[in-house]
């Protein structure tokens, strides 16, 4: 999806959300109508695959050939890394599998509500169940162990907050303090102070997960960020 008119050669390889299960609903098509009005970028959403039929290895393997080719595109001047909720966690996972593999780093990594961490370990999730309308744990941590399949629940590329971080792009994470996934978000906030390696932090109040995709005054906030990264 592209501007009529492209003001900007900037590429967003766009990881939609949905729990490894769902595919692409329409405020992912509305988001990203709005992301191309703000940025002039072109937008790659793909279709990846989704669980339980198929598993984390397949998406990587997808994930891979397409962001190869992105890189080989001499056209593309920034390839920027962003997902949603799952989404996210395959982009920061991405990030850190191309890091590893010699391959070119995306220019910017971002997350949206990311989900970092499909074990659902973070004892603080469970005082947040109540506050989120969207998520749920116990469902999370089935859809999240179906996309895991043969792969540790704990190797990076399925919950990204395990890896290393250094040596990646520039970060932008965005969350709120309602979302079920604000405990992890605010700990790998933690680990990135820690460590001394910069993260661009956006933390809004009472808002449910994945808010930013949808038509409020924070969204349009979110938008403005991710436009001034360009």
């Amino acid at each position: 999806m592209r501007p009529k008119t492209s003001v900007n050669k900037a590429q967003i390889l766009y990881f939609h959300g949905g729990a490894y299960i769902y595919g692409i609903k329409n405020f992912h098509y509305n988001f990203a109508l709005r992301l191309i009005q703000s940025t002039g970028c072109t937008v790659i959403m793909p279709d990846y695959p989704l669980a339980p039929n198929q598993s984390a290895a397949e998406v990587y393997n997808m994930a891979l050939t397409l962001y190869q080719r992105l890189s080989d595109d001499k056209t593309a001047e920034q390839i920027i890394l962003m997902g949603d909720s799952s989404g996210g966690g395959i982009a920061l996972g991405l990030a850190q599998y191309l890091r590893d593999h010699g391959i070119r780093q995306p220019d910017k990594i971002i997350l949206l509500s990311p989900w970092l961490d499909v074990t659902m370990s973070n004892p603080d999730i469970k005082n947040m169940d109540k506050s989120d309308p969207v998520l749920g744990i116990n469902g999370l941590i089935t859809a999240g162990s179906a996309y895991a399949k043969d792969w540790d629940r704990k190797d990076y590329r399925v919950s990204p907050i395990y890896g290393e971080f250094r040596g990646l792009s520039d970060i932008y994470l965005f969350i709120s303090t309602h979302d079920l996934l604000y405990p992890d978000a605010r700990n790998f906030s933690e680990i990135m102070q820690q460590k001394g390696i910069a993260l661009k932090y956006h933390e809004y109040p009472g808002l449910f997960h994945d808010w930013m995709l949808f038509d409020l005054p924070e969204s349009q906030s979110v938008l403005e960020h991710i436009s001034e990264a360009f």
